[in-house]
């Protein structure tokens, strides 16, 4: 079982380096591209009495970039409840997959265009948020009957 958990803690480690390399990689992107954005596209400063071309306003590159901020989350959110088990030995991945999931969620909802989305794909996306906040409200308050008995499981799981 001793081999198990050394197996487990070293990839565990392997996974937080090569994600912190992701991290890393993805927030360089990330200031390039909002860089890069934020010099080509400057039609709102274009003052000419023609129409504005969406693609050339920088307003419309702001829904991918906070895409992508959140999926920067997702990898810190990642990051941290790996580092959490090493020095715990146990971490309550229901809240973390929770969490995770919301992240997700939110970010999939900015790149939706609502314009050509069905009312079905919307209510269960609503549906699918609704119940997610919910059950990470009930696993997060302090006291909570879910909360214990998660918090008992993940402390029992330890090695």
């Amino acid at each position: 079982m001793e081999i198990i958990n050394t197996i487990t803690k070293r990839v565990i480690q392997v996974l937080i380096v090569l994600i912190t390399f992701m991290l890393l990689y993805s927030l360089v992107e990330f200031i390039f591209l909002l860089g890069r954005s934020a010099l080509t596209h400057h039609a709102a400063f274009n003052f000419s009495p023609g129409p504005i071309e969406r693609s050339k306003v920088f307003f419309g590159q702001v829904q991918g970039l906070i895409a992508a901020i959140l999926l920067l989350t997702i990898l810190i959110e990642l990051i941290s409840s790996l580092v959490e088990y090493l020095k715990v030995g146990s971490a309550n991945y229901v809240t973390v997959i929770t969490e995770i999931a919301l992240i997700a969620i939110v970010r999939h909802l900015l790149a939706i265009d609502f314009e050509h989305a069905s009312a079905g794909v919307l209510v269960g996306l609503s549906a699918l948020i609704f119940v997610l906040g919910l059950f990470y409200l009930l696993t997060k308050k302090p006291g909570s009957l879910l909360g214990r008995i998660l918090k008992n499981n993940s402390e029992g799981d330890g090695s």
